[in-house]
């Protein structure tokens, strides 16, 4: 392949690099087993019921939720409970093991740990924000000549009531016959409202030469809900409207508005090695500029080598009724392997 399919690369790498070149935040949380041994931490989330923790020996360790008898921390988070409700306070000891005192808004008050699904730390620096992963995979055939490259970058900046996010993903097959390009771009502002709902605004980049899309720019609003969301479950779903300018591998451009819907699911199991497996499906309808209909999925599963490292399998499949190309296919699928790293 060609050295400028690869020129942008080394910016990503420096993205990646990024956090690890940035000093680490004082050590001020601590957690305590219910053996009694404790460590002295950065608490950097809680998700599908495990802590991800920074040490003062600066490895970062990952520890389920379930083994947890006390937290302490002078940061304030956004804490997320079983029953949806959120609020923003600081943790300290509780009355006996496997509760938390919770102090908001000159409140305090007692909640057993494991009612509590989700905590995200509200920090004053602008890094201690920003959270992560980064996958890469390579493969080569020789009997076809067939090289191909892949990568996925996704970036999180978080605050108070609201999420922002940048992502990047590619695949690109080449040979000596023909290359194939599948890869997007975007960023996305999530706002979160009461309990479960919550408002996503997004523009984003595409490029498919399977499907005949030479360039498409979204622009689009979802409304949705997350009616299950605990410590090994995570299901949203928004629904809403989409803005498609398309310009076709014969360079002609066309526009369209689109109704989308967005399901997504997350699971988390605790087993040896542990897993993550995600998955969404999209489908769209067109609602003005001719009838057709589009439908983009995938389904990956991390199994984990290593604290914050995975090996990563991927598969997504698209289905377009009506490409702006004529002759192009209506339908793309891969499987990709990558190696992935996650950084909170």
């Amino acid at each position: 392949m060609p050295v400028h399919n690869f020129k942008n690369i080394g910016l990503i790498f420096a993205l990646v690099l990024f956090p690890f070149m940035v000093k680490a935040n004082p050590k001020t949380d601590t957690i305590t087993f219910y053996n009694g041994e404790y460590i002295r931490c950065e608490l950097k989330s809680l998700s599908m019921g495990k802590i991800s923790a920074k040490t003062v020996n600066m490895s970062t360790v990952s520890i389920k939720f379930e083994k947890v008898a006390y937290i302490e921390s002078p940061i304030i988070f956004e804490i997320t409970f079983s029953n949806h409700s959120k609020i923003f306070g600081k943790l300290s000891k509780g009355p006996k093991p496997g509760t938390a005192t919770i102090n908001y808004n000159n409140i305090e008050m007692s909640v057993d740990l494991l009612t509590i699904v989700a905590l995200d730390p509200i920090r004053k620096k602008f890094i201690s924000r920003i959270s992560g992963n980064f996958d890469l995979g390579f493969s080569y055939v020789k009997g076809t000549n067939n090289l191909q490259f892949n990568y996925d970058l996704t970036l999180s900046y978080r605050e108070k009531k609201s999420k922002h996010q940048i992502s990047a993903n590619s695949i690109i097959s080449d040979n000596e016959t023909s290359r194939t390009v599948n890869q997007n771009a975007g960023y996305a502002l999530t706002r979160y409202l009461k309990k479960d709902q919550f408002a996503v605004f997004a523009v984003g980049w595409q490029e498919n030469t399977e499907l005949g899309i030479q360039n498409r720019f979204l622009f689009s609003a979802n409304y949705g809900i997350s009616p299950i969301r605990n410590n090994l479950n995570v299901i949203a779903i928004s629904a809403g409207l989409v803005s498609n300018t398309e310009e076709s591998q014969s360079d002609t451009l066309s526009t369209s508005l689109e109704a989308a819907l967005d399901v997504s699911y997350n699971l988390f199991s605790f087993s040896n090695p542990d897993i993550i497996i995600s998955s969404y499906v999209k489908p769209f309808v067109t609602i003005s500029g001719g009838k057709r209909f589009r439908f983009d999925s995938q389904f990956q599963i991390k199994w984990e080598i290593f604290n914050n490292f995975y090996f990563s399998t991927k598969v997504y499949y698209q289905y377009d009724s009506n490409s702006p190309t004529v002759g192009a296919s209506t339908f793309d699928y891969s499987l990709s392997f990558s190696i992935s790293y996650t950084f909170n």
